[in-house]
């Protein structure tokens, strides 16, 4: 038996809303082509 919508709709939610904070937290940008916190560019002298 399939669970309800409404779980389906929180998890997705719970998700977006931890990606909102982290990247709030730390500044950094979301990378969207590896799902991550992006890791900051490298510095070349």
């Amino acid at each position: 038996q399939r669970r309800h919508a409404n779980v389906a709709v929180v998890a997705m939610a719970n998700k977006l809303v931890r990606i909102a904070w982290a990247v709030m937290t730390t500044g950094k940008a979301f990378d969207t082509a590896r799902g991550a916190l992006a890791k900051p560019a490298a510095v070349t002298a």
